[in-house]
């Protein structure tokens, strides 16, 4: 089974960062949706 880790992102630089560092040895694929307001 694949984990996928979706989010949306508006400039939170630092929350992704973060986000990613916690994440990445747990999930197979990073979904990232841009949101723009």
């Amino acid at each position: 089974m694949k984990i996928y880790d979706c989010i949306t992102y508006c400039g939170e630089n630092l929350l992704l960062k973060i986000r990613f560092e916690t994440l990445y040895d747990k999930v197979d694929k990073f979904i990232i949706v841009e949101a723009n307001k």
